[in-house]
């Protein structure tokens, strides 16, 4: 067990100094924040609290491991390792990835109430949450495998191939592995029902399939550079059966991505068809994915829909802060402690619009050219483009947009940033005031901070071994 000051330590700060800073935290205060959440006083070792325990007498109680949460700062936690080069603080990145992996696969092997592997949290001592709640949800699997398919990465371009296989991918079925056990979940269930990533919605939806597909894109790779053709082509399958499913979430209409379809259960008060899950899904399947990338026309469209709603729907954003506060959807009801009151921004989505806006330039940087479509017009204007739909953005007029898109970017970072609690980021941001509400130290909103800055569009490559899959073997 580490307590704050050990890990604030070991990452070269102290947290005396953390109040020096402002607005926000800086990189390395994040990272310690972000690291004090993970093997927490009182969580079991691997355990990723969304929050610390002591929320105070108001606070909501998040110290809880939530799959989906945990996944998503792991891989953080994973970009950390691959980049860093000090001995000691790339050994304790690694340390806490040993550790997620071992409470995982105790995770994937505990009996809970799911009956499957779409449980939504767990007690941070590791043992079955047995309370009401919204699930099955069956994007954590995949989060997590897309996390640890990078650590894999990562461990492959070291040359620790035998660690990979001891620990990540065993390439049998049935399997004993983490990745493996995920991946196969998500091949078999991903046609099922169930609750969003907000935990309020049952039904099909954009987020949860976006990242399953990725997963079994990227696993796919994993097997097949580790000698499991047939697990590969089996992945790919089924990613293909996904991307149909993908494309019926386009509303024109609405000008957007619609979050969910064939609603079965929880709230039904989601009218505007807006969700900024869109966005999220985009940046959780990472900057290479090759369907409803950041360059989408679909995706520009909705970045755009959703930047207006927000604008003009809470008082804070008629201050003239920088970039706009962004909040889940429009009609939103939670507060951060409680449901039925005035939903607010959150930092998490954001410091993720200014994410995008990086990611997105890089990619129109590295296509060399952006066509001027209907559906993507309003967003490229909003940057000052000026060419004719049916022309290409290219040279001088897309070195402009893309520097636009960048300070865009820069300023949504600010703003996520400026509402601060000294170095501290809470879940969300007071609609009328400003201030820091719900969780404190949330961990989400550090893994959000470090991706929407130094992170960004951050990619480990896939050491090749081979670049085909077989033809139509049979899996199994």
């Amino acid at each position: 067990m580490k307590s704050r000051a050990i890990v604030a330590a070991s990452f070269g700060l102290g947290f005396c100094c953390l109040a020096l800073a402002a607005p926000g935290p800086t990189e390395s205060q994040a990272i310690e924040l972000l690291m004090a959440n993970i093997s927490s006083p009182g969580a079991a070792p691997g355990a990723v609290v969304a929050a610390p325990r002591d929320q105070g007498p108001q606070g909501p109680d998040y110290f809880y491991h939530w799959v989906r949460d945990a996944g998503l700062v792991m891989d953080v936690v994973a970009r950390l390792y691959a980049r860093e080069t000090d001995t000691a603080r790339k050994a304790a990145f690694e340390r806490a990835l040993l550790e997620f992996v071992r409470f995982s696969r105790r995770n994937q092997l505990t009996p809970t109430p799911s009956g499957h592997l779409g449980e939504p949290k767990f007690n941070a001592d590791g043992s079955a949450f047995h309370g009401p709640w919204g699930r099955p949800q069956n994007d954590g699997p995949a989060l997590r495998a897309l996390a640890l398919i990078r650590l894999a990465r990562a461990w492959l371009a070291e040359g620790q191939e035998a660690t990979v296989r001891e620990w990540l991918y065993d390439g049998k079925f049935p399997t004993q592995s983490v990745i493996k056990t995920d991946l196969e979940f998500v091949a078999s269930r991903w046609r099922e029902s169930c609750f969003d990533l907000w935990e309020e919605v049952r039904g099909k939806h954009f987020y949860t399939r976006v990242v399953q597909r990725q997963a079994l894109v990227e696993g796919a790779s994993l097997a097949l550079r580790l000698g499991d053709p047939g697990a590969a082509q089996w992945y790919l399958a089924q990613a293909r059966g996904l991307e149909s499913e993908l494309d019926r979430h386009w509303d024109p209409r609405v000008g957007a991505v619609v979050p969910t379809l064939e609603r079965d259960g929880g709230i039904d008060y989601k009218t505007s068809g807006l969700d900024a899950s869109v966005i999220l899904a985009v940046l959780h399947a990472g900057a290479g994915a090759d369907r409803f990338g950041p360059l989408d026309e679909r995706v520009l469209s909705s970045f755009r829909r959703l930047e207006n709603e927000f604008a003009g729907l809470y008082p804070i954003n008629h201050k003239g802060w920088p970039a706009v506060a962004i909040g889940r959807y429009p009609e939103d009801r939670y507060d951060g402690v409680s449901t039925g009151r005035e939903g607010n921004p959150w930092v998490l989505l954001t410091l993720a619009f200014g994410e995008f806006l990086r990611v997105s330039a890089s990619a129109a940087e590295a296509a060399g050219r952006v066509a001027v479509t209907p559906v993507n017009v309003g967003f490229l204007r909003a940057f000052g483009a000026s060419a004719p739909v049916g022309a290409a953005i290219a040279g001088a007029e897309l070195a402009r947009l893309m520097a636009a898109m960048r300070v865009r970017a820069e300023e949504y970072v600010a703003r996520g940033r400026l509402h601060a609690d000294g170095v501290h980021l809470s879940e969300q941001i007071n609609r009328h005031g400003g201030q820091m509400q719900g969780a404190r130290d949330l961990s989400w909103s550090y893994a959000a901070l470090l991706t929407a800055g130094p992170l960004a569009g951050f990619v480990i490559g896939l050491p090749a071994a081979g670049s085909t899959l077989p033809g139509d073997r049979a899996r199994r």
